[in-house]
């Protein structure tokens, strides 16, 4: 028994590093094979691991970029553009994720955990929004406004069998973190 769980673990870390290629590159056929070799090994939900940190290494690289771009123009629409990405992106994923996982869950599982690790914090950017701007109500109006768009489009395009748990994770990272804006409104005003 520890020798075939030994036996499994090396086999993992051997394939780890094509995995991390044939998800970064996006190969159907590639990642169908690792699907296989992992469900027969009971290791799936290792592989699904390697799915999520690959996009989210991914995300979190534009997601810097955003930021940094909204830094230097002075924008207060960088967490409206970045939802516009993490859509985009989930869309393509989900179609993804059913034809290679037979499984719509991981491209939800992904933002819900990408949104709770973004560095820097959304929190952070919008403070340093604040400090950059004399109109601090629309910076936090747009705020608001990206977060319920991104909410309402989430919601709307959500398969019908993703659990209520998955959903209420995806809900709390979208919105739990404005609430610490939300407390310093009156500081803010």
């Amino acid at each position: 028994e520890t020798e075939v769980e030994d036996f499994k673990n090396r086999l993992e870390a051997l394939a780890s590093i094509p995995v991390v290629q044939s998800f970064t590159s996006g190969n159907v056929e590639e990642s169908k094979k690792f699907v296989k070799i992992f469900r027969n090994m009971e290791r799936l939900k290792q592989l699904t691991q390697y799915y999520r940190s690959v996009q989210k290494t991914n995300l979190q690289r534009q997601w810097s970029e955003i930021v940094e771009t909204a830094e230097n123009t002075n924008s207060d629409r960088f967490l409206r553009e970045f939802y516009d990405v993490l859509f985009e992106n989930y869309q393509k994923q989900l179609k993804w994720c059913n034809n290679v996982f037979e499984d719509s869950t991981q491209p939800v599982l992904t933002i819900a955990e990408l949104l709770m690790t973004l560095q820097p914090t959304r929190e952070s950017c919008i403070n340093a929004a604040l400090k950059r701007t004399t109109d601090r109500l629309q910076v936090l109006k747009e705020v608001s406004s990206a977060n319920i768009y991104f909410g309402q489009v989430m919601q709307k395009n959500l398969p019908t069998n993703i659990p209520v748990d998955i959903k209420s994770s995806l809900a709390n990272s979208i919105f739990s973190y404005f609430s610490t804006i939300i407390g310093q409104y009156a500081a803010i005003e």
